[in-house]
């Protein structure tokens, strides 16, 4: 099963613009998300 991106597709970075305070990533994780496996996919989602 393929597993769906946690993006909200409303990004509002923290004040030191690395994390996302609306889906609640990191920046490399919201870069690399098309890149990541399926079991690092479900890590993060």
């Amino acid at each position: 099963m393929k597993i769906k991106s946690p993006c909200m597709e409303k990004c509002q970075l923290d004040v030191d613009g690395k994390f996302c305070i609306v889906c609640f990533r990191y920046l490399e994780e919201i870069s690399g998300w098309q890149t990541f496996s399926e079991e690092k996919k479900k890590k993060y989602s």
